[in-house]
């Protein structure tokens, strides 16, 4: 019985925000429903619970309205605090049950479509993954979250085809997709109780799944740019103009340095401030780690047509060298 007590105390311990976010949700719900019950004629407690799940998800189907100068002013006040505490706070709960379904989904699929894994060094460990095609690497992302909502709409319909009478599959059907983009036109009326007790459930399940539909598109969208980019940068080759920027960029970070006109140009980092890891990385590259000849102009043809995979990572360092030491120095010799 101890370790029973001591185990509820250490879960209460370590879920404590999401315990009292949780009771925070109830209360709202409760308080709000009881006082639209009281206010408003004729509603029942699931007709407040109802209006208040259109409102707090924005999908406002417009069959219920206060009707009161008080119970509009109670309808503010509704209004924000569901829309910022409430259904966040539901939303992040039911998350928490579709995100393992829907990344599970993407796994299966990236092992189905995999992206090509680039080793630069090839000492095994993968430095970049080159994404497919944006038609593949969009779909085969996105998929599992709009099938996941598309099954949710679907089970949705067969159940209001059930629960109310008149309706048609197909009407159902357009009655669910139009709420789950918080459209709400209300134009096809729940008339009966099981039918907005079910609604409540569909109209925040489909809000919350849409919201992470549209979250997953930006992030795919964000991570592809950045991924681009990179490579972009590492299959970059050094010629005449990279050169210049580089030694240019090296006289505007230390003007003050008196250069014998041969074309040395020292570069202050700090191995143990900007970026150590992509230094390190460089130096295993060359027999002289503290002071390497990356670039040699009196080769034929100056620099024109040397690879940089490798060296392209220190243009990425440049920046974050300005901040760092002037104690050491990675040098271009020319």
């Amino acid at each position: 019985m101890t370790y029973i007590t001591a185990l509820s105390l250490e879960l209460m311990h370590k879920y404590r925000t999401t315990i009292g976010a949780a009771l925070g949700t109830i209360l709202y719900f409760v308080c709000f429903v009881f006082a639209y019950r009281e206010l408003e004629e004729g509603w029942t407690y699931i007709d407040c619970l109802y209006f208040m799940s259109a409102t707090m998800s924005t999908v406002g189907y417009g069959d219920f309205s206060p009707s009161t100068s008080l119970s509009r002013v109670v309808t503010v006040f509704a209004i924000l605090v569901g829309i910022l505490y409430a259904f966040p706070t539901l939303g992040n709960a039911l998350l928490a049950v579709t995100l393992p379904i829907t990344r599970k989904g993407r796994a299966v699929l990236e092992a189905a479509y995999p992206q090509q894994k680039v080793d630069l060094d090839g000492d095994g460990a993968i430095e970049f993954t080159i994404p497919r095609h944006w038609t593949i690497y969009y779909s085969k992302n996105l998929l599992p979250s709009v099938l996941l909502n598309l099954v949710i709409q679907m089970i949705s319909a067969a159940i209001f085809v059930t629960v109310e009478p008149g309706w048609t599959y197909g009407v159902a059907m357009y009655h669910c997709l139009v709420t789950a983009t918080t459209v709400g036109y209300g134009d096809v009326a729940i008339t009966t109780q099981d039918g907005r007790l079910w609604a409540v459930v569909q109209m925040l399940a489909s809000v919350v799944l849409l919201a992470e539909m549209i979250s997953t598109f930006g992030t795919l969208q964000a991570e592809r740019a950045s991924t681009l980019k990179r490579i972009a940068q590492l299959q970059r080759r050094i010629d005449l103009g990279m050169y210049d920027k580089l030694m240019q960029r090296a006289r505007e970070m230390r003007p003050l340095l008196k250069r014998d006109g041969r074309g040395l140009t020292e570069v202050p980092t700090s191995p143990t401030h900007a970026a150590p890891s992509r230094l390190a990385r460089l130096r295993s590259l060359t027999p002289r780690p503290a002071h390497c000849t990356l670039v040699n102009t009196s080769a034929p043809d100056g620099v024109r047509g040397i690879p940089i995979r490798m060296l392209a990572q220190l243009s990425t360092c440049i920046s974050d060298a300005s901040l760092a030491s002037r104690r050491s120095h990675v040098c271009f010799r020319g």
